[in-house]
């Protein structure tokens, strides 16, 4: 499961007190992928190389980090 987290995110929740709120909705966004997941093929595992997660990272996160940190994230 992704999400649309980020560093920004991590910071601003920590602080603010809003990280229960923030949590509750994360549990619903991922109940409803699976009630509303009609049509998705999950019986295949899927892999994804190192350089499409980091373009992954950097246009749809807004995330440059390097290949070390970006390994450190999926251990």
């Amino acid at each position: 499961l992704l999400t649309r987290n980020n560093s920004i995110d991590l910071h601003e929740y920590k602080s603010s007190g809003n990280l229960q709120k923030k949590q509750v909705f994360d549990a619903v966004a991922a109940a409803s992928v699976l009630s509303n997941g009609s049509g998705v093929d999950t019986s295949k595992s899927q892999v994804i190389t190192l350089a499409t997660f980091t373009k992954f990272l950097e246009s749809r996160q807004q995330e440059k980090l390097t290949e070390e940190q970006i390994k450190g994230l999926i251990k």
